[in-house]
């Protein structure tokens, strides 16, 4: 990636000269064997196979040698993240901490599904989103992303609007999880989360200025925490209030960081990008108190 690099991140180590290829290996295989022997020692099957399938597709989405190199096709590249941040992670690590209780198999509890469920849809926005600050670099060696073919506004209002739907799919499972309002009530949870949502996506595609942006916001937040009052028709306890009021504000984060954006700027579309791994990494935070 470096000749694209030079032209779509010149500021990296290996695109700037900064760095040498021969120490980037260096440090590549270090890591790799490290990692690897990390799990060997943890005397682990789950956590040593979750590391080798990880590094095994990381390997396949890289490196340029023949039937390898998959970040070039979109659904190859895709697909390698979606495997190995949406299952491999997800369930060889959950499987890793059962069997290090002492369960010999794996017991699949509806939180997983859940979780595995909404890093299918975060590594979707991040397998579509690593494309679009890299437009014009790609237009030029000839990679036909979906950024390049459908265009960065696209691509890029398509992933705010999934971590949408993901993080509005957490407070409903938390509060549905926990409490015994049941179903009607839970149809009833996404409706109101569903109108606030609305009012954003009509401040998307039309409104301008602060005040509508503060609006819109605002209008999500309430339809949210109108959900959480329904969930306290039952038993709603710390651990799901702290875990609303998370996918809650990491929401508002996303959209009040998404609105700021120019889609001109390749700057902004980057720290736009790198934000959103930020709210991926925070989400471990959460995830515990589904389980």
């Amino acid at each position: 990636d470096i000749d694209i690099d030079k032209v779509n991140k010149p500021y990296l180590p290996l695109a700037s000269g900064e760095m040498s290829v021969q120490s980037a290996t260096n440090i590549i295989v270090g890591c790799a064997l490290a990692g690897l022997a990390i799990g060997v020692a943890a005397n682990s099957p789950p956590l040593l196979a979750t590391l080798v399938v990880s590094l095994m597709l990381g390997i396949v989405y890289s490196m340029e040698l023949p039937f390898m190199r998959w970040k070039r096709s979109p659904v190859l590249a895709a697909g390698c993240i979606l495997v190995v941040r949406a299952l491999a992670v997800q369930l060889g690590f959950f499987y890793h901490m059962q069997n290090a209780i002492g369960s010999t198999q794996l017991i699949v509890t509806p939180a997983i599904v859940f979780t595995v469920g909404f890093m299918l849809l975060f590594s979707i926005v991040i397998a579509l989103f690593k494309d679009v600050p890299d437009a014009k670099g790609d237009t030029r060696a000839g990679v036909r992303t979906l950024t390049v073919r459908l265009g960065a506004d696209r691509v890029f209002w398509a992933c705010i609007w999934i971590m949408t739907l993901a993080y509005t799919g957490a407070v409903v499972y938390s509060l549905t999880a926990a409490t015994s309002i049941g179903a009607a009530a839970a149809s009833s949870i996404g409706s109101v989360a569903a109108g606030g949502i609305s009012s954003i996506g009509s401040f998307a595609s039309g409104a301008t200025g602060t005040a509508s942006a503060a609006s819109s916001i605002g209008s999500v937040v309430a339809a949210l925490l109108a959900s959480l009052s329904l969930g306290t028709q039952g038993m709603v306890g710390a651990r799901t209030l702290a875990c609303v009021a998370g996918h809650i504000l990491m929401a508002v984060l996303l959209w009040r960081k998404a609105l700021q954006v120019n889609l001109e700027s390749q700057k902004e579309i980057t720290d736009c990008y790198m934000f959103v791994w930020k709210l991926f990494y925070a989400e471990y935070l959460l995830i515990p108190l589904l389980l």
